[in-house]
């Protein structure tokens, strides 16, 4: 028999674990959205921090270029 404070405990748990599976599911839902400038990992990969900025910007201006932000 489980005793109400097992009970509490175990559905505790249960309550942190979707909180965890829904906020692990918001930040790739995030991650993706910022990956949009569609610059590869590998691309990235062994540059300097500077670099790695100025080509993500590049490509998101690239991406974005002609598109204007008014309807």
């Amino acid at each position: 028999m489980q005793t109400p404070q097992h009970i509490a405990t175990m559905q505790t748990l249960t309550n942190l674990a979707s909180n965890v599976r829904t906020l692990l599911r918001d930040l790739y839902a995030e991650l993706a959205r910022l990956n949009r400038a569609g610059v590869a990992a590998d691309s990235l990969k062994g540059r300097s921090r500077r670099e790695r900025a100025r080509l993500v910007k590049a490509a998101v201006a690239a991406r974005h270029h002609g598109h204007s932000r008014c309807c």
